[in-house]
């Protein structure tokens, strides 16, 4: 059972909780989350389109690009536009796999169907951890301050730019709901459909895809179901239940889980060693975020020198979480039942501490060494468990202070000890002002406001329990608006700064991995207007699939535009260097961008061979990347193994037909020859000659290959890999069990004991 620790001292009196006191409170943390989401919404409602970082650069391209071809009727498994042709289903950033995308994408306008995608996660959000936190016994207010504070906390808001990311943590708290229904409620069928509630959350977890983040999902769970079962809340049956739901689920996303697997299989993340996989851990020095989170250049200790990426090195939820929090472990043993909880918010706290601080922490380390999931980088996302561990905290440490307000109780005297770190921040930053004077202004007076923010929170924190008037709803747009504010002064920060060029090239936020490098733009705007985001690739003279570069990320999906370049979670792995004109040639690439916005203009390129043609020469060589260099690139193509091709002319090839993942070409031939298709070779290809299956083969280690016969032939390619064809069917079966399971489990009604008191 989970225990205080100390039952001399009860647990809340919550008979109470309706009464116009608690009203009020509930009313003033209602009325500042509603102000939030308005806030969210007037850019939307303006005529505007979020395109900060990722969202700019890859995932409002995705949807404006799937938008197209699903109301056409056609399927973008496989886009010819990204990469010289991408399995875009394994990237999962779309989510198309999953019911309500479709419905939403096909039925919605692209304007309200990307606003409900990109907002409704933090409602959702919300109400999951209210019921949560009312579950374990606490008060509206504070659990609608605990759901609130996951919420705007330091990974959901700051993390706003990756999309399918949030989307899957909004399901967290639902998650922990259904599983603690499941695992401790005393009605059979409650349970019953807790079980179920597992099977489809978990299923629609993977189907949104973005595995990182379902797997630190299920170790949110499996922390939350070890304590439960360590401290004797639950039963081996229902925990076994609750692994089979998991199963379950999992089975229920394969229509997305083996795309995905298949992709990753076959990208050049495969070839990373263990610093690529480290980059991005969390320094224990970031502990000092929580008290001052402008301290740091860039937010984080390491940002300068690992990973210069503010959003994902973020641990900061807020002073008045952190006062909180702590709050509720000082008090610890008196809390009564709710005591337990707090030790189990702690708990998952400090392993989600663990995790994120990578190298440093030895958590992550080991699991590199862990199929699938050594593959997942960035360990200061795990953060995201922290800030589960803390919102719970601090909606404890909350309604133990409203007590301490009803018994005229004041504050614990160590809080005070958390002055502390406020103190020795202004002798540092004194000392720097003797020797320095206010140089750099900037950095002095962003450590001068960190301190400040903290120094009031902890006021606040401390007048609200002393019942001084006004102090509780100061108290709440406080801790919300801190929150809001340090999300929103990174993200807004395109608002405040000069957009000029020169602007961008003094700062890239990534470092340039090629002459393309992604997010040269978008990490200077917050949001434009969606004909502005077009206008952003100026329309290309490029016809029958002359290929381009020089389009910043993925923004050559909004002119449909077929690039040899693109930018995903899983780049594909390839042969050739798209850096050199002799690789360039071959893919089929025309036409360069040169420039960004209205003054960009397309270049022609020379020498641009054919999408399609045939040749009557073939080189075999294990190493076309050199081979290419050394050869006639107009009469022969690079081939695995030696092909048998008489002397002569090369003949003809037309494309007759193309849509994503299918192409239809005819051929006309004096003798056997070497078909070369520009379009990037994965085995999922299907080929067939006049009907009759053939084996396609690698031409120049990156491109499709046919050998044809003399005279006319039609040449039939079609995308078909195991995992597109398999996946759907495994999703299906999974769902079906899942149904008769639950179906027979109300013939059989095993005795389920009362649940314990918290």
């Amino acid at each position: 059972m989970i225990s205080a620790g100390n039952d001399d001292d009860s647990a809340p009196d919550l008979a109470d909780d309706f009464d116009s006191e608690s009203r009020r409170r509930r009313g003033v943390v209602i009325s500042a989350i509603a102000a939030i989401l308005l806030l969210f919404l007037l850019p939307v409602l303006g005529g505007w389109y979020y395109v900060i970082g990722d969202i700019g650069a890859s995932q409002l391209p995705f949807r404006i690009y799937y938008s197209h071809h699903l109301r056409q009727g056609e399927s973008i498994a496989w886009s010819p536009h990204l990469y010289g042709g991408y399995y875009l289903l394994g990237d999962s950033h779309i989510g198309t796999q999953h019911p309500v995308i479709p419905l939403l994408y096909g039925f919605a306008p692209l304007n309200v169907a990307f606003t409900v995608e990109m907002l409704a996660r933090y409602p959702l959000a919300i109400l999951g951890a209210f019921l949560l936190l009312r579950r374990w016994g606490l008060p509206g207010d504070a659990a609608l301050f605990g759901a609130a504070t996951l919420a705007f906390g330091g990974f959901f808001l700051m993390h706003f730019i990756h999309i399918p990311m949030i989307n899957v943590a909004a399901h967290i708290p639902w998650l922990l709901l259904a599983a603690d229904v499941l695992l401790r409620d005393e009605s059979p069928r409650r349970a019953r459909w807790a079980w179920l509630a597992v099977v489809l959350l978990s299923g629609s977890q993977w189907l949104i895809g973005f595995p990182p983040t379902i797997y630190m999902s299920s170790q949110a769970e499996l922390i939350y179901v070890v304590i439960l079962w360590v401290k004797g809340e639950t039963k081996l049956g229902s925990v076994l239940a609750w692994v089979l739901a998991k199963v379950l689920g999992g089975l229920v996303g394969c229509a997305q889980i083996l795309p995905t697997l298949e992709t990753a299989r076959l990208s050049q993340r495969m070839g990373s060693g263990l610093d690529f996989f480290m980059k991005g851990s969390l320094h224990p020095a970031d502990l000092l975020q929580l008290f001052s989170p402008y301290w740091f250049e860039g937010r984080s200790f390491l940002f300068d020198t690992d990973f210069p990426l503010p959003h994902e090195m973020s641990l900061y939820c807020g002073s008045v979480t952190t006062i909180l929090g702590i709050w509720s472990l000082i008090r610890w043993r008196g809390l009564g039942r709710l005591g337990g909880w707090a030790a189990a918010g702690a708990t998952i706290a400090i392993i989600g501490l663990l995790f994120a601080m990578g190298r440093y922490g030895g958590l992550s380390i080991l699991q590199y060494y862990l199929p699938v999931v050594g593959m997942f980088r960035i360990p200061g996302r795990y953060v995201l468990l922290s800030h589960i561990g803390l919102a719970a905290l601090a909606a404890i440490g909350l309604t133990d202070l409203n007590r301490a307000r009803s018994e005229e109780r004041r504050e614990p005297k160590v809080l005070w000890l958390l002055l502390l770190v406020p103190l020795a921040q202004m002798a540092w930053l004194g000392a720097l002002f003797v020797l320095n004077g206010l140089h750099p202004p900037e950095r002095f007076g962003q450590r001068a406001l960190g301190i400040a923010i903290f120094l009031a929170a902890f006021l606040l924190v401390c007048a609200t329990s002393r019942r001084v008037r006004f102090a509780f709803p100061l108290l709440i747009l406080f801790a919300l608006g801190d929150q809001v504010f340090y999300a929103a002064s990174q993200h807004l920060r395109p608002l405040f700064v000069k957009r000029s060029a020169d602007a961008v090239v003094e700062r890239q936020p990534f470092e340039a991995t090629g002459k393309h490098a992604p997010f040269r733009h978008f990490e200077w705007h917050t949001f434009i207007t969606l004909s502005e985001f077009t206008d952003y690739v100026p329309p290309c003279p490029a016809r029958n699939h002359e290929r381009v570069i020089g389009t910043e990320s993925d923004l050559n999906l909004v002119r449909g535009l077929y690039s040899i370049e693109g930018y995903a979670s899983l780049e594909p792995r390839r042969m050739l260097d798209y850096e050199l004109p002799a690789a360039v040639r071959v893919a089929g690439t025309r036409w360069e961008l040169v420039g960004t916005g209205p003054t960009a203009t397309w270049n022609e390129l020379e020498g641009a061979l054919p999408y399609v043609r045939l040749v009557a020469k073939a080189v075999a060589s294990e190493e076309p990347r050199e081979t290419i260099e050394k050869m006639d690139l107009e009469t022969t193509a690079i081939v695995s193994e030696p092909l048998d091709l008489p002397p002569g002319d090369a003949g003809t090839a037309v494309l007759k037909e193309e849509h994503p993942g299918e192409l239809e070409i005819t051929t006309t031939a004096p003798a056997r020859r070497l078909l070369v298709v520009a379009e990037s070779y994965h085995p999922g290809w299907w080929v067939t000659l006049d009907g009759q299956r053939q084996h396609p083969i690698r031409v120049y280690g990156d491109f499709l290959g046919l050998v044809v016969p003399e005279g006319q032939h039609q040449v039939k390619f079609a995308f078909r890999p195991w995992s597109l064809r398999l996946g759907p069917w495994v999703s299906l079966g999974g769902l079906g069990l899942a149904l008769v399971i639950f179906a027979g489990s109300f013939l059989w009604s095993p005795y389920r004991a009362s649940p314990k008191s918290l």
